[in-house]
């Protein structure tokens, strides 16, 4: 939510889904939301760069892994944008869906702005701020390190 007047923005967060696919998912798994009114202004780069930091900090993994559809082009350019890079091609439940892997540290998470181009940067001020304007929500079944 923003901070003045408490609009939605969206969420990202870091998942154990243990979802049906094929191949399976092995890593933590990062998702990402925002409502449309805050689309391509850099909000999502922002969160999803500080949800990275915090998975690369804390979660004994070697990779992280999201899985985005192949029209949504904003999240794919978002997801390369922060160091994902595709890997296979699955279905998830009854739609076409590309899976991306992202090794921990993996780059993109200091440089640009990982927006697809949006049209204003965020003045939040990276990492914590990141939290305060879009909710992370941390599952459950993550595994701390």
């Amino acid at each position: 939510r923003l901070t003045e007047g408490g609009a939605y923005v969206g969420s990202v967060g870091v998942f154990d889904y243990r979802r049906a696919l094929n191949p399976p998912f092995v890593h933590p798994e990062l998702g990402w939301g925002v409502a449309p009114a805050f689309q391509g202004q850099g909000y999502a780069g922002e969160a999803l760069r500080a949800a990275l930091g915090w998975a690369d900090a804390r979660l004994a993994t070697e990779a992280t892994v999201c899985m985005i559809s192949p029209d949504n082009h904003p999240s794919i350019r978002l997801a390369q944008g922060v160091g994902y890079a595709p890997y296979a091609e699955a279905d998830y439940k009854g739609s076409p869906v590309r899976l991306f892997r992202r090794p921990r540290g993996g780059g993109g998470c200091s440089g640009g702005d990982g927006s697809g181009g949006g049209s204003r940067t965020p003045t939040l001020g990276r990492s914590a701020a990141a939290f305060a304007a879009i909710g992370l929500a941390v599952g459950a079944d993550a595994r701390p390190s």
